[in-house]
């Protein structure tokens, strides 16, 4: 891993993009203060642990705690009426940043989840799926694409 003054930018890949989008889905990327290991979602000015001003991409394990959920009946335009309604959580990640991302209506709160990015339609998205602690992974969790 690298270490530039530059502030990468480890949110393109867990928004909805038109680009680029493959069979194969990238990891969840956090930005990583390597002076102090303080993760963040999103990339600081500075970090909030320890002031630092240098920031590494680094790729998240997926596994979190959801601590809100939401299911959304008006959809924002007219792609995503075609997915109403459709459930958005946020989870607490083990590594410390809280995310947003989609799940299955059954999720609730305080459930442990994993997440990865996946397609709708030609959109990539972060979905967390129902991972019970011990588990590490969810078998073939993250390499479908959902056509609904």
């Amino acid at each position: 891993m690298t270490t530039s003054s530059h502030r990468p930018s480890p949110r393109a890949d867990r928004v909805s993009s038109t680009s680029d989008v493959s069979s194969d889905p990238p990891p969840i990327m956090l930005s990583r203060c390597p002076a102090c290991g303080a993760h963040a979602s999103l990339t600081p000015a500075a970090c909030p642990r320890c002031g630092g001003a240098l920031f590494e991409a680094v790729a998240a394990t997926g596994r979190g705690v959801v601590r809100a959920r939401s299911e959304v009946w008006r959809a924002p335009d007219s792609f995503w009426k075609a997915y109403v309604p459709y459930t958005l959580v946020l989870v607490r990640l083990e590594e410390g940043p809280t995310i947003m991302g989609h799940a299955e209506a059954s999720i609730a709160i305080g459930d442990p989840v994993l997440g990865s990015t996946t397609n709708r339609a030609d959109r990539r998205v972060l979905e967390f799926q129902y991972c019970p602690l011990g588990e590490s992974a969810v078998k073939n969790f993250g390499s479908h694409t959902n056509t609904e």
